[in-house]
């Protein structure tokens, strides 16, 4: 495929995925919450879901910002993508990364304060407003959506590539601590604003094409392919 086919290609799947949208998810609480009266026993509970679900909106937001600083332009990003996994239930990804080099889940999270991994306990632990929470691990939950995805893959007759895991803290207060000595576990998770810089040195690293242009946009089309939504 000529060089300026493969951009035009690219511009045609920019225009078919638009802008990152309103998750249909807060939508549909907002609406809900509308609807109900102001003394319902769930709306506390509904309050709290929509300033969350906000929240990580807004995160995934100031995550675009920054992938405006790449270097290198061989990257298409799919965002909010939900599959149908072989299960028949569906998962959902943040946003997908796809270069010649590796295909790169990207989690993102919007949390402020202290995230502390733990590694003799494998725990996540956040420190904030002089409170201490566990949370999810994004590592773990990488790690399911990488499983899933692979699965996609070979479910619709692809030949695996690399996928890659990394979890993004987009909140500029976050601070990032763990206990372990080898930071294997944190080399996947990052702040937003070195995500540029991330995506670029994998490429270096991962110099070899395992993914030729044309395919890149086979898989991307196929992904953004409202059925799988």
């Amino acid at each position: 495929m000529m060089d300026v086919e493969v951009e035009k290609k690219k511009e045609e799947i920019k225009l078919m995925l638009k802008e990152r949208s309103k998750p249909v998810r807060l939508a549909q609480l907002k609406a809900l919450e509308r609807r109900l009266p102001t003394e319902h026993r769930i709306i506390p509970k509904l309050k709290e879901d929509i300033i969350l679900r906000e929240a990580g909106y807004r995160g995934e937001q100031s995550l675009d910002y920054y992938l405006n600083f790449l270097e290198s332009q061989d990257f298409i990003f799919l965002h909010d993508l939900s599959l149908k996994g072989e299960n028949g239930f569906f998962f959902q990804m943040d946003t997908v990364a796809i270069c010649p080099q590796f295909i790169a889940i990207i989690e993102v999270k919007n949390l402020a304060g202290k995230i502390c991994f733990y590694e003799n306990t494998n725990q996540w632990i956040r420190k904030y407003n002089q409170k201490e929470e566990p949370i999810p691990s994004p590592i773990e939950q990488l790690k399911r959506q990488r499983m899933q995805l692979a699965d996609w893959f070979i479910n619709y007759a692809i030949p695996l590539k690399p996928i890659l895991e990394l979890a993004v803290f987009t909140n500029p207060s976050t601070y990032i601590e763990s206990t372990s000595s080898t930071n294997q576990t944190l080399s996947r998770v990052i702040l937003a604003e070195h995500l540029p810089t991330k995506l670029d040195a994998l490429k270096k690293h991962y110099h070899t094409e395992k993914i030729k242009k044309s395919e890149q946009l086979k898989i991307a089309t196929l992904l953004a392919k409202p059925i799988n939504r």
